[in-house]
């Protein structure tokens, strides 16, 4: 039987983890970034029009 120490469980699922998540950063779309026409015009804020 082996035995893995805890921290070892922990780098190896920080590992995993990191690997997770800059997989995911490769699915961003560039469409979805861009708020340029978000319907407000150019010196107007959500706060004016409350």
């Amino acid at each position: 039987m082996m035995f893995i120490s805890i921290k070892a469980l922990c780098l190896l699922q920080q590992a995993q983890l990191e690997a997770c998540y800059k997989e995911a950063n490769l699915e961003l779309d560039d469409a979805f970034e861009v708020t340029v026409s978000d319907g407000l015009e150019e010196d107007e804020t959500w706060r004016n029009l409350l």
